[in-house]
């Protein structure tokens, strides 16, 4: 009997084990054991050890047919002993020698995990939906018997029942009509306007660049991949679910793995899914979708046509029925069920956010629309207010778009796939293909012309879907996350992934897409975000000036995408793929995902394992005292702080001399984590050690750059010094807690930074510069008629002040000010006023300005706040901080 490649490699690991137990280094002899045993049960089950088939259902898990060759089978069973013999030297190992045994580390990018996860994933309700295989005949040709889907999309008893396509009104019309248009595509009784809306831009793709989207996942199909009538009335659809294309046809019904086996291995590999999956594709049962359609009260539940008439649209409309659980279909995005349907790339866009690039999105949609690389579907919120008496748009409902004009204004050509049902004259010399030139408008068939400064003022949602295929470089990587694990530090799951570019990505856009697998349609709502950092060469991460922008919101929808356009920098990015429970909703064991990232230049996976650092965790609260928003805002610097001193490198003898042990810094990485709804910043400065209040109180050394809703991260190296961290919201008012954990190579000196007058007394005062209390510098010779206010002390005092221009609107200029004391003196019999403490030089501050701690003897004193420039009018509010108590009042 010949052995495969896979039975070979598994048995060199076998064999590599038996002579590392035979040398007597345990520790190596059961990790190798455990990796041999995860070999065989691969083969076990069948697995290529692919990890891959998100884009274009390449990545693939071989399963046996019925009928597989003597070979195959007598290979599983041998390696079904030989796991077995791999699994029993194992644990005989960690039993004999427990203090040389290390835990065998988790290689999330091991084809077995990525296979892992694709298989626990593979039930959706209770059905099962393995990979898909070109290699499965949809037909049976020793079963000529009336096929009948035993897992058909559920219907209400009392009102629905299922009738042969002979009882419909599609009795005569062919699998694939082309004298069918979009338009003539209408939604039935059924609240699945998406999935007609996906139907429809699908079909006028195929008409415009002569594609097969959607025909060619159906089968059985011809040698030009067009769907075909089938013999026995079964069909087979090709679906993207849960990370790669499935089959929504077929099932397993076979034993599982050997059970024992199973839980000695899980207890060694801890790879819980991958030994414990309630399947195996020994037998393989071709088992489809047939062709009966839904009927209610007498009328046809699946989207028809209005003139002319294919069967296709019925029958995927019938698959993705089956996959959603039935015809009581709860509501979808367009984006989505695109994505499921055909693989292509969601793209949500919100028309009415204020962070809505209309101008660019235009450019990008119509030059992509040209080509065929793009779909557009459009939604409604919850209200509709349309701009023409001839539209009457419904709300929350989906649209097709099926035209774009580049003229002046700018037209969309759209479609409302719900309409009446009503047959329409028959049109002689039907076109086989559309032009932009013939799509007319015509209200009465729900297909309207509207500019695009008219969309974006009527709809709520822009829904595009991108083909994988502009993209050359694809990776994938599926992974889940385990919400029942206690982590003392963390409210949200994280998972970093990193990228490498193997060459300069230059100006190119790179997508990072992350997708939640779903098994149960009716599970309660998780949120799930995808953050992005960007790192050098070094992994140190950086960033841009513009960078004062939010991202990684969560949100509630199985997709997220993140589009970065990387700088010249950039070497790597460091992807973070986030998931939020809800308060009050139980957390499921896993939630599977799948990240794919898709680039115009070669990438790879960084699977490394990270060196260990020492960790630190700090707790932090923004509340009314300690929230102070994003840089720009005045309070910035009231966030929570920490002083981080990095002590001096360790010397050792060298030939000439010591020498340190590092020549760089010490890397230090920090990531901050809070709720879902908190966006987080991390800041470090090089200062004195003293609490910064300025930025000019310091020299940034580390930006974790745009605000991520529920986490901040990065890394750099530090040299030895002190540094102040700040940990930042970006509204004041957003309040909320976390935990920040600092990680490092050398231990750090990490402490608290108490706020600004931290156990002082406070008092503050307000007032205005105005006509003539706008008096100006001293220059100007009229200072005393400045705002003026009494300062009494009991005692000798430690006082601490600062002067805030209130009201200050972001974009305008900044006004130079100054706060001075003074105590009034007699000499030769004149007053004079001597200045005690300054704020220093008028400065232009967003900040304020202060007068540094200082003590000052018992006694009367003045202090002034001024402008540089006479005639400035403005609010401001003087604060005051001191160790005991005193008396601060206004003199005018």
């Amino acid at each position: 009997m010949s052995k495969s490649r896979r039975f070979q490699d598994a048995e060199a690991l076998l064999l590599k084990a038996k002579r590392k137990e035979v040398e007597q280094e345990w520790n190596e002899a059961f990790q190798t054991y455990v990796r041999a045993a995860q070999a065989f049960f691969q083969i076990v089950q069948g697995g290529t050890g692919s990890g891959g088939g998100s884009g274009g259902g390449n990545g693939t898990i071989a399963n046996s047919v019925v009928g597989a060759g003597a070979d195959e089978s007598g290979e599983r069973a041998k390696a079904k002993a030989n796991g077995s013999l791999a699994i029993e030297r194992a644990q005989k190992l960690k039993s004999a020698y427990p203090e040389m045994i290390t835990k065998p580390s988790r290689d999330y990018f091991a084809s077995t995990e990525q296979s892992a996860v694709l298989a626990a994933s593979s039930h959706v309700n209770g059905v099962h939906y393995p990979q898909w295989r070109d290699d499965i005949v949809c037909e049976n040709a020793e079963d000529r018997r009336l096929f009948r889907d035993p897992n058909a999309p559920p219907l209400d008893p009392s009102t629905d029942e299922w009738v042969e396509i002979a009882q419909t009104s599609l009795r005569n019309s062919p699998m694939v009509d082309f004298q069918m248009l979009p338009f003539d595509l209408v939604q039935s009784i059924v609240s699945n306007c998406s999935v007609v809306t996906s139907i429809i831009v699908c079909w006028n793709h195929i008409l415009l660049h002569r594609s097969k989207l959607l025909l060619s996942n159906l089968l059985p199909h011809d040698h030009e991949r067009l769907p075909t009538k089938s013999s026995d009335h079964r069909y087979r659809y090709k679906m993207m679910i849960n990370g790669c294309f499935r089959d929504v046809c077929l099932y397993h019904a076979s034993p599982t793995l050997d059970i024992q086996a199973d839980k000695v291995l899980d207890r060694l590999v801890r790879v819980v899914w991958y030994q414990r999956m309630a399947w195996s594709p020994d037998i393989c049962l071709n088992i489809a979708i047939d062709d009966r359609l839904p009927l209610r009260s007498g009328q046809l539940m699946s989207v028809a046509a209005l003139r002319g008439s294919s069967l296709w649209p019925s029958l995927v409309e019938k698959a993705y029925m089956k996959y959603s659980g039935g015809y009581d279909f709860a509501g979808s995005d367009s984006g989505v069920d695109l994505r499921a349907l055909i693989g292509w790339i969601p793209d949500h866009h919100s028309l009415q956010s204020a962070t809505f690039e209309r101008e660019r999105t235009w450019r990008e949609m119509l030059d992509a629309f040209r080509k065929g690389d793009v779909l557009v579907t459009l939604g409604t919120g919850s209200t509709v207010s349309s701009l023409n008496p001839e539209i009457r748009l419904i709300p929350l409902h989906s649209y097709a778009c099926i035209g774009l004009e580049d003229d002046e204004d700018r037209t969309v050509t759209i479609v409302n796939p719900w309409r009446e049902q009503e047959q329409e004259p028959a049109i002689e010399n039907r076109i086989h293909s559309l032009t932009l030139n013939n799509l007319e408008a015509d209200p009465s068939r729900g297909k309207w012309l509207l500019s695009w400064d008219d969309v974006c003022r009527t709809f709520d949602s822009l829904y595009l879907n991108w083909n994988p295929n502009i993209f050359p470089y694809t990776l994938t990587h599926h992974r889940a996350w385990n919400p029942q694990e206690k982590h003392d530090h963390s409210p949200t799951q994280n998972h970093q992934i990193r990228v490498i570019f193997e060459k300069d990505p230059g100006t190119t856009q790179v997508w990072a897409l992350l997708s939640r697998h779903i098994v149960d349609h009716d599970a309660p709502a998780v949120y799930i975000a995808l953050h992005a950092f960007e790192e050098d060469g070094n992994g140190v991460s950086f960033s841009r000036p513009e960078s004062l922008t939010l991202m990684g919101q969560y949100q509630e929808g199985p997709h997220c995408l993140v589009k970065l356009t990387p700088g010249t920098e950039t070497k790597r990015l460091s992807l973070i793929a986030s998931l939020s429970v809800p308060d009050g909703v139980t957390a499921p064991a896993q939630v599977a995902y799948t990240l794919t990232v898709y680039s115009k230049v070669p990438i790879s996976f960084d699977a490394s394992v990270p060196p260990a650092l020492i960790k630190q965790h700090v707790t932090f609260q923004f509340n009314t005292l300690h929230s102070g928003g994003n840089i720009l805002q005045p309070t910035h610097f009231q966030n929570p702080q920490w002083q981080l001193k990095v002590l001096e490198p360790t010397l050792k003898k060298g030939p000439t001399g010591p020498v340190a042990l590092r020549s760089r810094g010490v890397r230090v990485r920090f990531h901050a984590i809070a709720p879902k709804d908190l966006p987080l910043n991390i800041k470090v400065y090089r200062t004195s050690g003293r609490r910064m209040n300025d930025v000019e109180d310091g020299v940034l050394a580390f930006d974790s750059g745009m605000y991520n809703y529920g986490l901040a991260y990065g890394q750099t190296d530090l040299f030895p010094g002190s540094y102040i961290i700040i940990l930042s919201n970006f509204v004041v008012t957003q309040y909320g807690g976390g935990t920040l954990e600092m990680s490092s190579e050398a231990r750090l000196e990490l402490q608290k930074s108490p706020a600004e007058g931290a156990g002082m007394h406070f008092k503050s005062c307000r007032g205005r510069w105005d006509g003539p209390s706008a008096a100006g510098g001293p220059s100007f010779h009229r200072y005393w008629h400045n705002p003026v206010f009494e300062l009494k002390l009991e005692r000798n005092t430690e006082v601490a002040l600062k002067l805030q221009m209130l009201d200050i609107k972001q974009g305008t200029p900044y006004i130079p000010i100054n706060l001075a004391i003074f105590k009034r003196d007699t000499v030769d019999g004149e007053q004079i006023e001597k200045e005690v403490a300054t704020s220093g030089p008028y400065r232009e501050s967003l900040y304020g300005v202060r007068v540094r701690p200082c003590r000052i003897p018992a006694g009367l004193y003045f202090v002034v706040a001024s402008t540089y420039s006479p005639g400035t009018q403005g609010s401001f509010e003087i604060l005051l901080w001191s160790d005991s108590l005193l008396a601060l009042k206004s003199l005018e």
